[in-house]
């Protein structure tokens, strides 16, 4: 059985001002984008503005999650199950 721990990742949404967790969540987003031919890469730049809530929303619709440009914890799940389970391939 494995163990759940807890990460106390941020909830980031557009706007949020927590620099490094965004840069964090822009490298996932392009591990996923730009791997995918999906979208151009985004700039690692930490600021959460109109195109990563948009590569949000794409992931979230292709993930199947609700599609509102929030990063909280179900999007924070989905992209790290998939981001190490795509890393293992």
């Amino acid at each position: 059985m494995s163990e759940k721990i807890q990460l106390g990742l941020p909830l980031l949404k557009k706007g949020s001002s927590e620099v490094i967790a965004v840069r964090r969540l822009q490298e996932l987003l392009n591990h996923f984008l730009v791997g995918g031919g999906m979208l151009a890469p985004l700039k690692v730049d930490g600021d959460f503005g109109a195109k990563t809530e948009e590569a949000v929303e794409y992931v979230q619709k292709w993930a199947k999650l609700v599609v509102d440009g929030d990063v909280g914890a179900k999007t924070w799940t989905w992209l790290l199950n998939n981001w190490f389970t795509t890393e293992a391939d």
